[in-house]
């Protein structure tokens, strides 16, 4: 087990797997050397006088502070880069997204966000994403953002493995889906249980987190889960 969820297990007081099996030394060789862009723009929380001005600050742009990572809380407008070909299309000139990106598609119906953070060790989560393809046909008005956090190893996902991890599951062409890496711990940071996967549901008006959800392992628990989320928002 690595150090990233030696971190999550002191950091939360609920403790609770989905996923129980150990990551195994898979072969991934490559994955880590290909040259990538890595997320070097700086966070709202880290420079907090010249990233929160108030053109970019309001209810048109993304809503403002205080931010937490906690139910009813705010998230945070952090950067990210995509790696299915949807989503890639969303991305600015450098191939970047932000969560106010996701947070404007309120604009075209989109009520909530679907968190979900998963690991290419994970059995339960291959009960789970299968199922994605699906669930995005279903729910036209919930962006589904896919977190790829550790490889096959238990190592920290880079893109070139979340890209991987993508084409496994044929997301490429699907509307709403963003998949992308967590190389610096920021989405991961949501998680209020040691489980993978861990989803979240946010409420695209104001951005606040509503519940969570761990493994959800087949079609119709699924649905389910986002009907009940989509019950909580306005």
């Amino acid at each position: 087990m690595n150090f990233r969820l030696f971190a999550l297990l002191a950091c939360f007081p609920v403790l609770m797997f989905s996923c129980q099996d150990e990551p195994a030394n898979g072969d991934v060789a490559g994955l880590h050397t290909a040259s990538l862009p890595a997320v070097t723009t700086p966070y709202p929380r880290q420079a907090p006088d010249s990233a929160w001005t108030p053109e970019r600050c309001s209810i048109d742009w993304y809503p403002c502070p205080p931010v937490g990572t906690g139910r009813y809380q705010t998230m945070e407008d952090f950067p990210f880069f995509p790696v299915n070909d949807w989503a890639k299309d969303q991305a600015d000139e450098q191939g970047m997204l932000y969560m106010h990106d996701i947070y404007q598609m309120r604009a075209e119906g989109k009520k909530m966000i679907m968190l979900s953070v998963t690991a290419g060790w994970c059995s339960v989560c291959r009960s789970q994403f299968p199922n994605l393809s699906t669930i995005a046909t279903m729910y036209p008005d919930v962006a589904f953002l896919i977190i790829v956090a550790q490889d096959t190893a238990g190592e920290a996902s880079d893109l070139a493995y979340a890209k991987v991890y993508s084409d496994g599951y044929n997301w490429d062409d699907d509307a709403n889906i963003f998949v992308t890496n967590d190389s610096n711990f920021l989405f991961e940071r949501y998680m209020n249980i040691a489980a993978y996967p861990f989803n979240a549901f946010i409420d695209i008006s104001n951005m606040e987190i509503i519940s969570y959800e761990s493994g959800l392992t087949s079609l119709t628990i699924y649905s389910d889960a986002i009907q009940s989320a989509l019950s909580k928002v306005k």
